[in-house]
């Protein structure tokens, strides 16, 4: 069977499609690729590498907080707090903005659209990887690394009251995930289109 490439700019829309691959007798339209983050793997393998991370990184951070007793294993937790919080840095970077890997560094454009958010009372305030969830991610990682380098501190109490702030902190995380998570889950039953999760990793400005 013959193969057509489509001219420039065709193609675009199923029926363009096929008005294409009808141009010549028994040719076809060749597939058209699918872009990063527009349903192809690189976005999806990415994003499951980010989950996969998230469970090491908890799993780790939980072993460390309850293993006191066991000062091996304490020890053994808190190292991989640390290279898995340093590894996440890096790679957020290194990662392109798309990327579920990117970490937006608060700056005056997502100040502007939180304030202007929250003056209008506006849900978008809590949707997406907002300023609320970018900064509480920065300190998840800055004050769980924290608190396994208080460890070698001579203060047992100091070590502690961080280990628990970084507790805190975490949990206000993961709250405000599940909040957009909601937040995206109603807007999508409400335009009838089903949520899919870490199908979007733009800013809400």
């Amino acid at each position: 069977m013959k193969t057509h490439t489509c001219p420039s700019g065709a193609g675009r829309v199923p029926s363009e499609r096929l008005a294409c691959a009808g141009t010549e007798p028994g040719a076809r339209a060749l597939p058209a690729s699918k872009p990063p983050g527009q349903g192809g793997k690189p976005l999806g393998i990415s994003f499951n590498l980010l989950l996969f991370w998230h469970g090491l990184f908890a799993g780790s951070y939980i072993v460390a907080f309850v293993s006191d007793d066991v000062m091996g294993m304490h020890i053994a937790a808190g190292w991989f707090v640390i290279l898995l919080g340093t590894f996440r840095l890096l790679v957020a970077l290194m990662a392109p903005e798309k990327s579920p890997w990117s970490l937006p560094w608060p700056n005056a454009v997502l100040v502007n659209a939180f304030k202007r958010h929250l003056n209008a009372a506006d849900p978008a305030l809590l949707q997406g990887r907002n300023l609320l969830i970018i900064a509480s991610g920065l300190l998840v990682l800055m004050g769980a690394v924290l608190a396994s380098l208080s460890g070698y501190l001579p203060s047992d109490d100091l070590h502690e009251g961080i280990a628990n702030f970084s507790l805190a902190i975490i949990l206000g995380h993961i709250g405000l995930i599940l909040i957009s998570q909601g937040l995206k889950r109603v807007k999508a039953g409400a335009s009838g289109a089903p949520a899919k999760p870490g199908s979007s990793f733009q800013v809400s400005r």
